[in-house]
């Protein structure tokens, strides 16, 4: 799998698992965090309506296939589970979008994953001084 396709697989990885337990609704579906996921990307990607249907069809089934396999008791299993999904969350967005799209989408995980590091970077010295 290249760089660029893995990056992709962790950004649609997190915004297919990242939906906070408050965001639930009666049916018990994250129906608001789904529709903010795919808000996000049209924003970012300027999305055309049917990109967007197509993305908000397979993250409402990624959605339930990950409930599915959180319930699974064996850890090793159900981390290859989540790994396999990931793949295919991937293959099927890499599928809906440009290649302009996808560079773009590279581009907003790495940004990302760099304020992810500064941040832990930050808290973790933070801690360390208060060991002292």
């Amino acid at each position: 799998m290249s760089k660029g396709i893995v990056t992709l697989a962790v950004t649609a990885a997190a915004l297919a698992c990242a939906a906070p337990a408050g965001a639930q609704d009666h049916d018990g579906m994250r129906h608001h965090d789904l529709e903010g996921h795919v808000a996000h990307l049209d924003e970012a990607l300027d999305l055309t309506d049917d990109q967007a249907a197509r993305i908000r069809s397979i993250l409402a089934d990624v959605e339930q296939r990950h409930e599915a396999i959180r319930e699974g008791e064996d850890h090793d299993a159900t981390h290859a589970q989540m790994q396999q999904l990931h793949e295919q969350t991937v293959a099927r967005i890499s599928e809906v979008l440009t290649a302009e799209q996808r560079t773009r989408l590279e581009e907003l995980h790495r940004e990302m994953m760099e304020r992810h590091q500064r941040d832990h970077d930050a808290h973790r010295q933070h801690s360390d001084s208060d060991r002292r």
